[in-house]
Formats: structure tokens, C-alpha cells, sequence
């Protein structure tokens, strides 16, 4: 994780050299996981301590307009294939499709495949 103002750059980094060594679940070895916290105290301390306080309270200075005319941009977020997916099934079209199929009788597994019922 890397957090910077314009009088400091800090990066923390929590792993291992070796690729064997890793976590079964991504999200717990993540930078949010497990190195922002990190970083959090040290700057937390580090915000507490008058000799360094003035380092870390620095402030970026703000956008000329032109800058914040070029940075302006539309809050959207693209669709994706599971938003989709999602849509299609909660549609009012995916949901009279599975009501029609839950009121057509479904054929046992034998008589689907031979045209019979084995079973008797």
C-alpha cells in the first residue's frame, strides 16, 4: 500500500518472498487487508509526533479550474456480465419463462432418455 501527501511518500509491503507461501482466500492478503493497516498506525503515530506532525499534515493545493474542468468527469459505473445476468433473471421476462416451465410437467429421467419409465 502507498500513501502520500506532498511532503510524504510511505509504502508498506506484507508478504513473502517465496510464491509457496500465500493465502487460500485473496481478499486476506490484499494490500487493503493487510498493509493499509499498517500504514494507518505508522501515520497515525507519526501525526502524533510534533517533530513529523508537519510533514504529515500536509495539504495538496487546490485545482486551478482548468485542471478541475479536465478532471470532471461523469459518475457512472459500466455494466457488467453478472449485472446482466442478475437483470436477466430478476426480468419480468426471466421470471414468466420459469413460471411457464414450473407449470410443465418434467418427464423422470428414464422415461426422458428410453421413452419409458424403467422403474415398473
Amino acid at each position: 500500500f502507498i500513501g502520500y501527501n506532498p511532503s510524504v511518500v510511505a509504502g508498506v509491503w506484507v508478504g513473502a518472498s517465496s510464491p509457496g507461501v500465500h493465502f487460500n482466500n485473496g481478499s486476506y492478503g490484499s494490500g487493503s487487508a493487510m498493509a493499509l493497516p499498517v500504514f494507518g498506525e505508522f501515520f497515525r503515530m507519526a501525526n502524533r509526533n510534533q517533530d513529523l506532525s508537519a510533514y504529515t499534515g500536509a495539504a495538496f493545493a487546490p485545482l486551478n479550474d482548468r485542471l478541475a474542468q479536465k478532471l470532471d468527469c461523469p459518475d457512472y459505473r459500466e455494466e457488467e456480465l453478472l449485472d446482466k445476468l442478475r437483470d436477466l433473471f430478476h426480468s419480468e421476462e426471466g421470471t414468466r419463462a420459469r413460471d411457464e416451465d414450473d407449470e410443465t410437467e418434467k418427464k423422470g429421467f428414464f422415461k426422458r432418455i428410453f421413452g419409458k419409465d424403467r422403474g415398473n
